[in-house]
């Protein structure tokens, strides 16, 4: 048998186990956003620029100083919520991380689903008088 048949042979329980990745990556992916985008503006701008893969020089410089910062919680500036937005920060670029960040979202969604919900622009309560 040819290397080539080989390839062949094997070539669809590769595409499967590609796109079933591939899917559960885009699936983090709006989960990811669907919480990014419950942030106020700023934040949500800066978060975006810093997942977009262009961003790894300052993701990961700022994911570590999160971390570092984390750890210095006694002080009154820090805090240990900046210990997981780091770990979320440096998921973009490690594997392992990214394994992490996937069941952390799977946690969240089972415990706070309202979290995950497509959020619709809050209406007026004000009622129209004519």
């Amino acid at each position: 048998m040819s290397h080539q048949d080989t390839r062949d042979r094997y070539a669809p329980f590769r595409l499967t186990t590609r796109t079933a990745r591939e899917g559960a990556a885009a699936h983090d992916g709006d989960r990811l956003h669907r919480l990014v985008h419950r942030l106020p503006e700023r934040w949500r701008a800066a978060i975006h620029w810093l997942r977009h893969p262009s961003a790894r020089w300052a993701r990961i410089p700022a994911g570590l100083l999160l971390i570092v910062g984390g750890c210095l919680a006694i002080l009154p500036i820090f805090g240990l919520w900046m210990i997981p937005l780091g770990l979320f920060l440096l998921a973009e670029d490690v594997p392992l991380l990214r394994r992490l960040r996937k069941r952390t979202l799977d946690w969240l969604e089972r415990r706070w689903p309202h979290l995950f919900a497509h959020s619709h622009k809050p209406t007026s309560n004000k009622e129209e008088t004519t």
